[in-house]
């Protein structure tokens, strides 16, 4: 079974919880925001990392810690670089180049796997499907896009193009994982 976890942010001990459910994983899907914003980014990785069989995407938070981003309003900017000077003090050099060199994207038979979307690692899909799934689509054609990065656990329907009937929106399942592993819905 596959085991999916996003945005653990350095929350070690809910990395734990989640993993004290898990029964039955044999694989894990790891979408990315694994040390950034939380308390305990090295142990986190390093948890992560006895993880048996596990396929790794970068997120943002990875991507930040070389190129942090300069258009946030003051108050986000304060916050976001605070939390990328700690994890960026704590977590050696190899680490970082490794977290940095991850793969952004990955397409298996099961579904198409992105941290926000296949257009970004920070634009990401609304709870309910939209005008602006297809720019978010970025030409995936996949059943089913599982994504994380807003945190929020979604499942819509999309068809990545506008939508006029019910049967045209459940061509596509567009589903978030929320954060530390909480269920897609799809």
């Amino acid at each position: 079974m596959l085991g999916i976890l996003y945005d653990v942010h350095g929350n070690l001990t809910a990395l734990e919880a989640v993993l004290a459910e898990a029964e039955g994983v044999d694989e894990w899907l790891l979408g990315g925001d694994y040390c950034t914003f939380g308390p305990w980014p090295v142990e986190t990785l390093a948890r992560l990392r006895e993880l048996p069989n596990a396929t790794w995407l970068r997120g943002n938070g990875e991507r930040w810690l070389v190129d942090p981003p300069l258009d946030l309003p003051a108050e986000q900017s304060q916050l976001v670089f605070g939390a990328i000077a700690s994890a960026v003090s704590e977590l050696p050099a190899t680490d970082i180049d490794a977290l940095v060199g991850l793969p952004t994207l990955l397409e298996r038979d099961d579904a198409f796997y992105c941290h926000g979307s296949p257009l970004s690692d920070v634009d990401s899909f609304p709870p309910e499907a939209g005008d602006g799934d297809v720019r978010l689509l970025a030409g995936v054609k996949e059943q089913q896009i599982v994504f994380g990065h807003s945190h929020l656990t979604t499942a819509s329907w999309s068809s990545g193009a506008p939508r006029t009937t019910s049967s045209q929106r459940r061509q596509r399942c567009v589903g978030t994982t929320g954060a530390s592993g909480s269920p897609s819905g799809c």
